[in-house]
Parts: C-alpha cells; structure tokens; sequence
C-alpha cells in the first residue's frame, strides 16, 4: 500500500526526515525513518530503534496512492 503525507497547513507533502527536522513536531532528538499507519487510522513516524512518534491527525492526512 502506497501513501503520502500531507501537512493540512501548509499543503506540502512531507516525509519522515521533514517531521524530524522540525522541533514543533518531535517529542525528542532522534532520526525518523519511515511513516506508519495503525490499524486505528492513526498515524506515526518509526525510526530504526523502535522508537514511534504520532502524528497528530488535525494537522496531517494521509492520501494513498
């Protein structure tokens, strides 16, 4: 299954390393790799370590492709 995502704010479509980059957005400093979706819909940034961080759905969407 193939997605993007995009910000509801700016329109932009974004990728993991865009939302690590932005300290607004992370909880804390580390590499984000890849998105996810859960089974609930909802949405969170993986790194390699494990390490999840969820996107809040206000302010990005998913759009598959």
């Amino acid at each position: 299954m193939k997605f993007k995502v995009i910000d509801k704010v700016t329109g932009e479509t974004v990728t993991p390393q865009d939302i690590g980059a932005d300290m607004d957005f992370r909880p804390c400093e580390f590499d984000m790799g890849s998105f996810a979706i859960l089974d609930d819909g909802g949405l969170v940034c993986l790194n390699n370590s494990g390490r999840t961080f969820h996107l809040d759905s206000e302010r990005f969407k998913v759009e598959f492709l």
